[in-house]
């Protein structure tokens, strides 16, 4: 290969490398109001309802964040904003004027609520809010959220202390330390990093355990979604360009093999 074809392949492989880059992640964030779209009303504008339960004003029958995630309840209920020991989450109301059956903001184990992702894509991380243990806000059980994804596979979330919690998937379980506290005056928040592996998932839908001990009301398990990120992905330029790179390098050994210039 003479010096020309050499700096010329040196070149493009450095200006590949220059530009390799990835997509931003796409994620909202209801706590903090990033990327909310169409569910900012959930998360500003409180009321302080039955039992000091500090919900949002505004409820939606689904709604969309600025990175194509959609938030949608089960039929006959609406998504509310709720607000506990600082962190702000997002669960389902279905029975506003019943607050004993029926956790209003949270998702209770008769409501389940579908986050879907317009292109789909590896889940970063999940964030979620108030999951709490036994004598914190009246409950009676360590609370457990269940996630389903769109092939099947499934994962739980159990609280087991004042700040851990365990996330399992395949009989596989891995601690999860709290990013507020499940105590009272705490918002009871666990983010679960990697939840399912390197999966591509388009859809996951969010319900809670109930402990078959316990009535199936405010006493049993309920949660709210914080949040949610997918993972970032090479832009298309970068992969073709670093497919281009390939092809040359390849080209060149080829050259050199059959003893050409």
């Amino acid at each position: 290969m003479n010096l020309k074809k050499a700096v010329a392949i040196v070149g493009l492989v450095a200006s590949s490398a220059s530009a390799l880059s990835t997509a931003p992640a796409r994620a909202f964030d209801l706590n903090s109001g990033s990327l909310v779209g169409t569910c900012a009303p959930l998360t500003a504008g409180y009321y302080t309802g039955a039992y000091g339960q500090v919900l949002s004003n505004a409820t939606a029958s689904s709604c969309v964040t600025n990175d194509g995630f959609t938030l949608t309840p089960n039929t006959g209920s609406v998504l509310q904003g709720k607000t506990v020991g600082g962190i702000k989450g997002v669960g389902i109301t279905t029975n506003p004027s019943d607050p004993l059956t029926d956790t209003l903001g949270e998702i209770d184990n008769s409501e389940a609520l579908s986050l879907t992702h317009a292109t789909g894509g590896i889940f970063d991380y999940i964030d979620f809010s108030f999951l709490y243990q036994p004598g914190v806000y009246s409950d009676e059980v360590f609370e457990v959220a269940s996630i389903v994804a769109n092939d099947g596979t499934s994962g739980t979330l159990s609280v087991i202390d004042n700040s851990t919690a365990l996330w399992t998937v395949g009989g596989v379980a891995q601690a999860v330390t709290a990013l507020s506290n499940s105590v009272e005056g705490a918002g009871g928040r666990y983010r679960v990093f990697n939840p399912f592996g390197n999966k591509f998932l388009t859809s996951l839908t969010l319900t809670a355990l109930q402990n078959p001990l316990f009535a199936a009301n405010y006493q049993n398990s309920d949660y709210s979604l914080v949040g949610a990120q997918l993972k970032s992905v090479p832009e298309p330029t970068t992969l073709a360009g670093l497919g281009i790179v390939g092809g040359l390098l390849v080209a060149s050994r080829r050259r050199r093999a059959k003893g050409t210039p």
